[in-house]
């Protein structure tokens, strides 16, 4: 996976039941007339899976398990 792909992921994004990752979109730095960043989709508007491995399908379960903790916590 590229980087401005991982940067855009949100937990709907992660299939934990299938083991892999939907890429559907990236994070863009918008144009010089607006300020930060934005979410737009992949450079070919086609989505794609990945597969994940254990170990990473373990560690993400685990991070996700301890964001849940907080107020703040959305899927999206």
């Amino acid at each position: 996976m590229r980087k401005r792909e991982i940067q855009a992921l949100n937990w709907n994004d992660i299939g934990f039941k299938n083991n892999n990752i939907i890429v559907n979109k990236i994070l863009s730095i918008k144009t010089k007339n607006e300020n930060g960043y934005k979410i737009t989709p992949t450079k070919n508007y086609k989505n794609r899976k990945v597969a994940m491995s254990k170990k990473l399908r373990e560690q993400l379960m685990l991070y996700k398990n301890e964001m849940m903790k907080y107020t703040d916590f959305k899927e999206s």
